[in-house]
């Protein structure tokens, strides 16, 4: 599960996971942008310490090389595995048995599809290994279907799992706000030392293709805004890890943040040359 957790920042997707509990434990993940013939598979046999992984991407250019493979079972692996095996396609994970995993118990509060607060308590290990809020929420949309939305607020054990203020102690973040105003969207920046880096935007911007699947499917005429809170960090020394904390959307559609979503590129600073064969949902 902790493997399971770590593929939103490996691939800078959403993902909806889902788990099969039985003789053999299965993990399959599928982005949530919709590309349904893209998914990784994740199977091992309860009595094994060995965890086989399938990467089905099919609307990849290339395929991986074994330098990105051994790159994956790296960065998916570090602190868990005692050792990894490249396959077709695949990786094979011997996790390391020295390492202690005790029982998570999580308290998750949320405003349910009744807009009523709604409290959970629970031993998953996917929910507590999930980092992000944007991620929970999501998880627990796909599991149950009571969250109001997947990009709800969420408090987790007592404390709120975003706090847009210790987003802004992060060595380098981003707030992206898309403003609709008469039908007309807009984007501006709010940038603390992450489009400084190419690889943040880069990785920003795949994130971001996910978005979409959060817009509602009707449109209001009314204006608003929307904020996506992301940030940017170094895990020793040679990875870096992007992630959307929340998504505060509650009146675009899907086709006005898809709409925002070369707005958003053009603010960043990325050209249209550079772009222009660049399909995000698939990078």
């Amino acid at each position: 599960m902790a493997i399971a957790a770590r593929c939103s920042q490996v691939f800078c997707k959403l993902f909806k996971i889902q788990v099969s509990n039985k003789r053999l434990l299965w993990i399959d993940l599928y982005p949530i942008n919709g590309l349904h013939k893209d998914n990784i598979h994740m199977v091992c046999d309860r009595d094994s310490n060995k965890l086989e992984v399938y990467f089905n991407l099919n609307s990849m250019k290339y395929p991986f090389t074994k330098d990105d493979l051994d790159s994956i079972a790296y960065k998916l692996g570090m602190g868990i595995l005692s050792q990894y095996v490249i396959i077709e396609s695949g990786i094979i994970f011997i996790l390391d048995e020295s390492v202690n995993y005790p029982f998570y118990e999580n308290t998750f509060s949320f405003m349910d599809i009744d807009q009523k607060e709604r409290t959970i308590t629970t031993d998953f290990p996917l929910l507590h290994h999930l980092q992000t809020e944007l991620e929970v929420g999501t998880s627990i949309y796909f599991e149950t279907h009571e969250i109001i939305r997947p990009n709800s607020a969420i408090v987790k054990n007592g404390i709120p799992m975003f706090d847009p203020q210790k987003l802004r102690q992060h060595q380098a973040f981003l707030i992206v706000n898309i403003i609709k105003s008469g039908g007309a969207i807009e984007v501006k920046l709010d940038n603390n030392n992450f489009i400084e880096n190419a690889t943040n935007i880069f990785n920003g911007m795949s994130l971001i293709s996910s978005l979409p699947f959060y817009g509602n499917e009707k449109e209001s005429s009314e204006n608003g805004a929307a904020k996506i809170y992301l940030s940017a960090s170094v895990e020793m020394g040679f990875i870096n890890i992007v992630q959307v904390h929340r998504f505060d959307n509650t009146l675009l559609s899907k086709r006005e943040i898809e709409e925002a979503i070369p707005k958003i590129q053009d603010s960043l600073g990325l050209s249209a040359s550079f772009c222009v064969d660049t399909f995000w949902g698939v990078h």
